[in-house]
């Protein structure tokens, strides 16, 4: 996947008949059956095909990256690490439709301010949400070198906490950069409960939270990390909404 499509035709894909961009569809499709690693794989190289893709379309942006993220964290190929970085410049490719900010990011060298922030509104949400996703998710790979990246980060995980407050993604943006900085163990905490009761079926806060706890001195053992889990009943099967990121949250932690 994500071989380069450079120099390749593009071509201008149908409208269904609710509307909407047949690419739009397929990728939206592909991730409500995004247990089929081979359902996201196609749908991504079928929008990266796509003149919406060429175009820099937003709608179709940031289901792709969406798309990507799953790919990268619900089937953990070996190739993860570019899968977030290709979700990391769609993300900012999507932003980009957002003049204001793209003209303070120019002027500012390619460096996220908060002047640059500020100019992000509501539409620009879903773009926001996925670069976080696949930011936080460089760090966590990279590791230590790239944590001078963290503050910039930290604008655009703030600006999505006043867009839109009541969705999980920003709280946990923030735990993860309180983990990443070690901060104090109860301001990650903080954090990722929130992300939780934004979104109570989702594991991925809880599991992120218990992983963090492992690295500090007072680390969590592992009948406690049982004891969270099973307290806050998260479900894996197959069928419900969030069963591949719950499934790999489980794999992680007891595989330790």
């Amino acid at each position: 996947m994500l071989s380069s499509l450079n120099g390749c035709w593009f071509y201008k894909a149908g409208i269904t008949e609710n509307g909407r961009s047949e690419v739009y569809e397929i990728l939206d499709g592909a991730w409500y059956n995004r247990l089929s690693v081979d359902e996201l794989t196609a749908s991504v190289e079928f929008a990266r095909a796509s003149n919406e893709f060429q175009s820099g379309e937003s709608d179709v942006l940031w289901l792709l990256s969406r798309n990507v993220n799953s790919i990268a964290y619900g089937h953990s190929p070996d190739n993860s690490e570019e899968l977030y970085d290709f979700a990391f410049e769609v993300g900012f490719r999507c932003l980009a439709n957002n003049t204001g900010w793209l003209g303070r990011l120019e002027r500012s060298g390619g460096s996220v301010t908060v002047a640059g922030v500020g100019r992000l509104t509501l539409s620009d949400a879903p773009c926001l949400e996925q670069l976080i996703i696949s930011w936080v998710r460089l760090i966590e790979h990279r590791g230590v070198h790239s944590y001078i990246d963290i503050p910039e980060l930290i604008y655009l995980v703030d600006r999505l906490l006043e867009l839109s407050p009541a969705r999980w993604v920003g709280y946990w943006g923030k735990g993860m950069a309180a983990g990443f900085q070690a901060n104090e163990l109860s301001e990650v905490e903080l954090y990722m409960d929130l992300a939780y009761e934004m979104e109570p079926e989702l594991a991925t806060s809880t599991a992120d939270y218990l992983r963090i706890a492992m690295t500090y001195p007072d680390y969590l053992d592992g009948d406690s990390i049982a004891e969270k889990f099973s307290t806050r009943q998260f479900r894996v099967n197959d069928g419900v909404e969030w069963a591949l990121e719950n499934q790999r949250a489980v794999r992680e932690l007891f595989d330790r």
